[in-house]
């Protein structure tokens, strides 16, 4: 977990990205996976931080129309995508 106050920093800056990869243990770009619920701050914040895996948790059905690779509405569809990775 970053916490952005301690951190000093926010999504959408990719330096709070490049902090986790770092506290995952150099976990490569291409290899994380992020999975968050603001089409902006969280996905388009993933992808500009060079993660090839950003999923919008979209639950409600709240941005259908957001520029997303993969759109998920419950955790358990994360199954489906890992089997097209």
């Amino acid at each position: 977990v970053i916490d952005s106050q301690l951190a000093e920093v926010a999504k959408p800056d990719p330096a709070i990205f490049n902090l986790a990869l770092r506290d995952l243990g150099g976990v490569a770009r291409g290899d994380a996976w992020f999975v968050g619920d603001d089409p902006y701050f969280d996905v388009a914040g993933a992808l500009n931080a060079g993660l090839d895996h950003a999923i919008l948790f979209d639950r409600l059905g709240l941005y259908d129309d957001a520029d997303a690779k993969h759109r998920v509405t419950a955790l358990t569809d994360l199954l489906e995508i890992e089997a097209l990775a």
